[in-house]
């Protein structure tokens, strides 16, 4: 919505990578957080929990959720889908999903995890890979469908849930401005328009109407608990 940031919103879409900031001074002060309010738990070792790993990883999620809370772009950024860096979000103390799962990867790379910042169509998450095994993070099962995972390495693009996406948004950008244009040539927003003046005319004696009713339910109201 705001045009002064476009240029830079459309740069992070091409490029996401630097969405993540792992080795930032932010990252690292979110981790002495982390370690101080679970010092018992990561102090932990293989043999001592079996799913190490798995329970970090929940936790951490847990922990960065919060730290920040959940706030939609409009509100938050005055923008549609706003794409924000691990830094500009702490100092924000706000995000949505990608914002959280930007945090959560940020974080697990900084501890040394293999994860990903996963974008769906409607919805953000992280994956981490463990030996054999992957775990998501805050990804219900109908958000399964993915087009770009990232760190700050590594993007990879899924590219036929991508190409819909943008057919997509294409259709929803271009079809209200095609069904304007065959309007307007076929002479019908003409019409449009002298209904609209039509209706204003009704909905000013509804309104004059509904005063006139207010007034005499008053007065009446008035006269009925006059002693």
């Amino acid at each position: 919505m705001n045009p002064l940031i476009w240029k830079q919103q459309f740069e992070r879409r091409l490029n996401p990578k630097v969405l993540l900031e792992p080795n930032s001074p932010s990252i690292k002060s979110l981790n002495d957080g982390f370690e101080e309010s679970y010092d018992y738990i990561v102090s932990l070792t293989e043999e001592d929990f079996v799913f190490l790993d798995e329970l970090i990883i929940e936790i951490s999620n847990i922990y960065v959720q919060s730290q920040i809370s959940y706030k939609g772009d409009i509100s938050n950024y005055h923008s549609i889908d706003h794409l924000a860096t691990t830094s500009e979000i702490l100092k924000r103390g706000a995000d949505d999903c990608d914002g959280q799962a930007i945090l959560i990867a940020s974080l697990l790379r900084y501890r040394g995890y293999d994860a990903y910042v996963v974008f769906g169509y409607s919805h953000v998450w992280v994956e981490v890979h463990l030996d054999n095994k992957v775990i998501y993070v805050n990804n219900p099962k109908k958000y399964g469908i993915w087009y770009c995972k990232f760190n700050e390495q590594n993007v990879q693009w899924y590219l036929l849930p991508l190409a819909t996406l943008l057919i997509e948004l294409f259709l929803l950008f271009f079809a209200p401005l095609f069904m304007i244009y065959y309007l307007y040539k076929k002479n019908i927003l003409e019409h449009i328009i002298s209904y609209v003046y039509f209706f204003r005319y009704i909905f000013i004696l509804f309104v004059a109407f509904f005063g006139f009713v207010v007034i005499v339910l008053t007065i009446i109201k008035i006269i009925t608990l006059w002693p």
